[in-house]
């Protein structure tokens, strides 16, 4: 934020908070005034007029009464801290949990796996992920899975082993993708 912005919700907020307390409301009178003269009152035990004004002024300065803009102004320094805990969050390197090693150790293989061979496969892909961060803002795509009969159709000279390795391994680094909490962008 800057801080002409930060200027601005101070002053705002300051204001709103010296302001007359209470519900303010609208009324036009056609007693002594223009038929377009708003009186903003404020409901204590019967009304008190606060203020006089001309036209389309009045309905604004009713809408944006105290409560009104303490609201807003609250619900903005939320979504700024929110935006901000996203940007810091956004700079730190992907975070390798056992289920995206398991995830990927699935895609792979049938058999059962150990500790040593868990870990083996988080360091992989913490070392093919260590320098990875989102960029604030911005959608992150995970590709469609592959499968080994699309392989051998687009590439007539590949096995079908090879086809059936190399689509297994695309779908456990996508596998791994969507296991870190990111969404498939369509």
């Amino acid at each position: 934020m800057n801080k002409g912005t930060e200027e601005l919700i101070a002053s705002m907020k300051a204001a709103a908070e010296k302001a007359t307390c209470g519900k303010w409301s609208l009324t036009y009178s056609e007693d002594g005034f223009d038929a377009d003269d708003g009186l903003i009152m404020r409901e204590v035990a019967g009304f008190l007029p606060i203020a006089k004004i001309k036209g389309a002024n009045a309905e604004f300065i009713q809408a944006a009464q105290p409560e009104n803009v303490l609201a807003l102004i609250a619900a903005l320094e939320q979504a700024l801290a929110e935006l901000q805990e996203y940007r810091k969050a956004s700079k730190e390197p992907v975070a390798i949990t056992h289920d995206m090693a398991m995830a990927f150790h699935n895609a792979l293989n049938d058999g059962g796996i150990g500790h040593e061979d868990l870990e083996k496969i988080s360091i992989g892909l913490r070392a093919a992920l260590a320098n990875y961060a989102a960029p604030p803002l911005q959608a992150v795509t995970v590709p469609d899975e592959q499968t080994w009969e699309e392989l051998c159709i687009d590439n007539p000279e590949m096995t079908m082993g090879d086809a059936i390795i190399r689509a297994a391994s695309w779908n456990a680094c996508r596998a791994a993708m969507l296991c870190s909490g990111r969404e498939k962008a369509s």
